[in-house]
């Protein structure tokens, strides 16, 4: 199995050279694996518990750990008292007064309100926000999603981009009458046209699991301070495939893709707590020798390299699929030093990354709930089931 990039090295890569016969790995993908190692790590020791509670406490359901899920728990009542479900749904009716009590999704003013040019500008932007945040982009979904991450895990993180398609098409030309048209030499008279597949702004929600980032950025800019930033992509091995016969991706075999998802990956156990008790979702048993819907996974880099951001796609963190290629490229709209990635959260917390969620915050009232309800519960059994001898 060979690493090496197909393609020629960019400038400032290292170029390839063989010891004992052996490649080298290319450089890009180690700095991948190196990035996605050491900020998975940190997720792991300080950040996975605490999410995993979280997220079981908001699915009704007593989090790892708890001694009702002991044996000595096993005959006495276990009651959940939906507490903490009960704050994330009102923190996500405020957020519905507040964002959607007027029929105007966005309200956008001029900064000077007696420069026309301005004043039209302003109304010209109203307009086409309000007609992408109404027909184009759910965002009242989008916006009721975010809170409940923010209030669960603390954070939500939104990826912003635009989507865009397009196809060629060869179309016969015909007459009046719907009739071909034929050329001299009697041949029906094609013509080739670029239809347009897709064409419209997403704002794409990510799990805060499926995100790395340095955990020394600045707290209060964490991804544009970030000096990398990792996005997990599950994707269909036929969608990586169409990319890779498009010759938008490179050439790795299906055995290769199918191989390269890590553990960490594949058993996501934050993942498995949010369905829980249902399947997982991502698992790639189910479908056996059908290839084409096996979850990839598929990582996107963002790395920062004398000052500017490449960003480059890899299988796991074993495979190369593009070649790095700066982020203003791919994003042309961004300003100079901005990235296509915004994290936000409910609780500000000063120094801190990744602030406390409030169902963390809340989490021992919510343990005392459930410990003087299922103690009443038990102490009324007992009084009204005696038993006699």
């Amino acid at each position: 199995m060979s690493l090496i990039n197909p393609q020629p090295p960019l400038e400032g890569s290292e170029p390839m050279s063989f010891d004992d016969d052996t490649p080298k790995e290319n450089k890009w993908i180690r700095l991948a694996r190196q990035i996605y190692d050491s900020s998975t790590e940190y997720v792991d020791a300080n950040l996975r518990y605490q999410w995993e509670k979280s997220l079981s406490m908001f699915n009704n359901k007593h989090p790892a750990g708890s001694k009702y899920l002991t044996g000595a728990y096993e005959k006495r009542s276990r009651f959940f008292r939906p507490k903490t479900r009960s704050a994330v749904r009102s923190l996500q009716s405020a957020m519905s007064v507040a964002f959607f009590t007027n029929e105007d999704v966005v309200s956008i003013e001029p900064a000077n309100a007696n420069d026309p040019t301005q004043a039209a500008a302003a109304v010209v932007a109203q307009s086409i926000m309000q007609y992408r945040l109404t027909n184009t982009i759910p965002w009242f979904q989008t916006m009721t999603a975010a809170i409940q991450d923010a209030a669960v895990q603390g954070v939500c993180i939104s990826h912003q981009y635009w989507d865009f398609e397009e196809k060629e098409e060869t179309y016969v030309q015909v007459d009046g009458n719907n009739n071909p048209l034929m050329d001299e030499m009697g041949n029906e008279q094609t013509q080739e046209q670029v239809t347009t597949l897709s064409d419209h702004p997403v704002i794409e929600l990510i799990s805060p699991e499926n995100i790395r980032i340095d955990p020394a950025s600045d707290w209060a800019d964490p991804i544009g301070s970030s000096p990398y930033i990792v996005h997990l992509v599950p994707m269909f091995l036929q969608d990586v495939r169409q990319k890779m016969d498009s010759d938008e991706w490179l050439e790795v075999s299906d055995e290769e893709l199918m191989s390269s998802a890590s553990e960490a990956d594949t058993e996501n156990t934050t993942r498995l707590v949010r369905d829980e008790p249902r399947m997982d979702p991502l698992d790639n048993a189910e479908f056996g020798e059908i290839k084409d819907f096996w979850i990839i996974w598929v990582h996107k880099n963002i790395v920062k390299k004398d000052g500017i951001d490449w960003c480059y796609f890899t299988a796991g963190t074993e495979h190369l699929l593009t070649d790095p290629k700066p982020l203003s490229e791919m994003y042309p709209w961004l300003r100079d030093g901005e990235r296509p990635y915004v994290m936000g959260c409910v609780n500000i917390e000063a120094h801190k990354i990744y602030p406390s969620g409030t169902v963390e915050l809340t989490q021992e009232l919510q343990s005392a709930a459930n410990d003087i309800w299922n103690q009443r519960f038990d102490n009324v059994k007992l009084a009204m089931n005696k038993r006699y001898h």
